[in-house]
């Protein structure tokens, strides 16, 4: 089973998108939860509010005997800024509000790559020119159509 924090599943629609950015290099999860997900589309997804899957090689994924809120024995250099933190769980809360689902949820991945197209189509448009909105877009379209 795959455990993604809910922004993550826009991060694997951009991938989609895009293959390996440079931003890879920071957030090396991604494209392999991407590469899973791509491999094997009806492989369970659960959405987590704890480090997930896309965490575990992340250069700001580091062992800290403390944990931090988002889980124990690590720690990421995003929960060191409180406002940072409190920012990312209202997001995150938001998805599961726009999605429909609660923590813990599970389907097929690709399931749920449908349902945050169906459910989230605006995401990052708040910045329509933005690299973000425009890699989100063009993997929405890409997974429409391979997995029609």
């Amino acid at each position: 089973m795959i455990k993604l924090r809910p922004y993550h599943l826009f991060a694997v629609i951009r991938q989609i998108a895009t293959g390996p950015t440079k931003e890879d290099e920071i957030f090396k999860g991604i494209p392999v939860v991407t590469q899973r997900i791509l491999e094997n589309p009806d492989e369970e997804l659960e959405l987590v509010e704890c480090f997930d899957d896309a965490c575990v090689d992340c250069i700001r994924h580091v062992p800290d005997g403390s944990g931090c809120v988002w889980g124990k024995d690590f720690s990421c250099q995003s929960a060191l800024h409180l406002e940072r933190a409190y920012k990312v769980g209202q997001d995150m809360e938001r998805i599961l509000r726009k999605l429909d689902v609660e923590w813990g949820a599970h389907m097929p991945a690709r399931e749920f790559l449908f349902l945050a197209i169906e459910k989230y189509p605006a995401r990052y448009a708040e910045n329509p020119d933005g690299a973000y909105r425009k890699q989100y877009v063009a993997g929405m379209e890409k997974i429409k159509a391979m997995w029609k």
